[in-house]
């Protein structure tokens, strides 16, 4: 079978499946199988799969025919101009939390050498394009899954950055010498925030195939953000020192998460930033 063959009767079947970026998906499928560029390709329409080929290339289009999202069949999502490895042991990175990184180019002076926090780090993509953006900014990044620190090293060793990685509970893994800095401390997090009303929901939805531990956040969709601003208070009255903390939220908690922060923090002041479809996406605060 050739490419011109192929091609078209991979996005029928794409579009059999309601997938509504069917042509588009089966033309970046193809390129992944045959290891060459999707220009590559398109110029060459007489170019013919081996038997092998034409197998793994049936094989990614049955699997996103049933909703298994691209990142994991090609194992590559871009975030922030950047290309990162991902598999099913991370969240695939968002476009809405490229906000947090435009945050801290807004609020960090290009001078300063700060110490940025991500809790929470998956894939990595978040310590990794701020390392870019910030070269000479200390860099930390927790998880308490192992698997995605691994795909989180494997990034940041591919973009060259240097970010030291910790397993654990949010802020627990942490050095306590962290918390005695002359540098700005910055900790971000876009930690699992769906709650118990979604499950039923998502089951029919791409959601299904990401990593639960990444996705769900107690009954209410706070527990993560309650035991952060526990462990933030707890250095914070140990070693007072001034800390911007910039979280990604689902909208509809932005009240009920404002009342638990002004609960650990009452002297806090509360930004919101919002994405691009006009929803509240990111709080920004400074302790």
């Amino acid at each position: 079978m050739t490419i011109s063959q192929a091609l078209p009767k991979a996005a029928l079947k794409l579009k059999s499946k309601k997938i509504p970026s069917a042509h588009q998906d089966a033309e970046i499928l193809l390129p992944h199988v045959l290891g060459k560029s999707r220009e590559y390709l398109l110029a060459r329409p007489e170019i013919k799969l081996t038997p092998s080929q034409n197998k793994k290339y049936r094989a990614l289009i049955a699997r996103r025919g049933n909703g298994e999202p691209l990142a994991y069949l090609t194992h590559c999502q871009e975030f922030y101009g950047l290309n990162f490895y991902v598999n099913k042991n991370v969240l695939i990175p968002r476009p809405e939390s490229e906000l947090i990184v435009e945050e801290i180019k807004k609020i960090a002076a290009p001078n300063q050498k700060p110490i940025i926090i991500d809790v929470g780090a998956g894939s990595g993509c978040l310590a990794i394009a701020l390392s870019k953006i910030f070269p000479t900014a200390h860099i930390y990044a927790t998880d308490i899954s192992p698997k995605a620190l691994i795909v989180a090293r494997k990034n940041a060793r591919h973009h060259k950055v240097k970010i030291k990685f910790y397993r654990g509970n949010l802020l627990a893994p942490l050095p306590a010498s962290l918390w005695r800095p002359a540098a700005p401390i910055y900790v971000i997090a876009n930690l699992p925030y769906l709650s118990k009303k979604y499950r039923k929901k998502l089951r029919d939805t791409s959601l299904r195939y990401e990593p639960k531990t990444a996705l769900w956040g107690g009954c209410d969709g706070l527990k993560y953000y309650r035991e952060l601003f526990f462990q933030i208070r707890q250095q914070v009255t140990r070693y007072p020192l001034p800390v911007i903390i910039i979280i990604e939220i689902n909208p509809e908690q932005t009240l009920p998460l404002k009342k638990i922060i002004c609960h650990y923090f009452p002297q806090v002041k509360i930004k919101t930033k919002k994405d691009l479809a006009g929803l509240e996406r990111i709080l920004v605060m400074k302790i």
